[in-house]
């Protein structure tokens, strides 16, 4: 749902434009990163951008990171008129997270014919 994590000055981190180009999320020192995951972003009905983003791997450097990852528990409901009454639960609607979880793994590894 959310990331948070010290950047590195050294860079790598990327993020995906909506022209479809990477482009490198430029460190700020003393600064940490936030991402909003999708889960965040269907809760707060869209208010919130979910970013694609990467890491590339630079030649002979190591990378030492820890990031926080904040999720709700497995059994919480995702209802995006927490966050705005209006929302069109028709659209959608409030989910179970670990349903939520469990059918965007299936999605993804669908294609691994697992």
């Amino acid at each position: 749902m959310l990331t948070i994590l010290q950047q590195e000055n050294f860079g790598g981190l990327q993020v995906l434009k909506h022209c479809g180009d990477w482009t490198e999320a430029v460190p700020i020192e003393g600064i940490s990163g936030c991402n909003i995951g999708d889960l965040l972003k269907r809760w707060a009905n869209g208010k919130l951008v979910w970013t694609r983003h990467r890491v590339l791997k630079w030649p002979g450097k190591w990378r030492f990171l820890i990031p926080i990852f904040c999720n709700p528990a497995s059994d919480a409901i995702v209802d995006p008129r927490d966050f705005d009454k209006q929302a069109n639960v028709e659209e959608l609607p409030p989910i179970k997270v670990s349903f939520y979880v469990v059918d965007k793994n299936c999605r993804n590894l669908s294609r691994y014919n697992l």
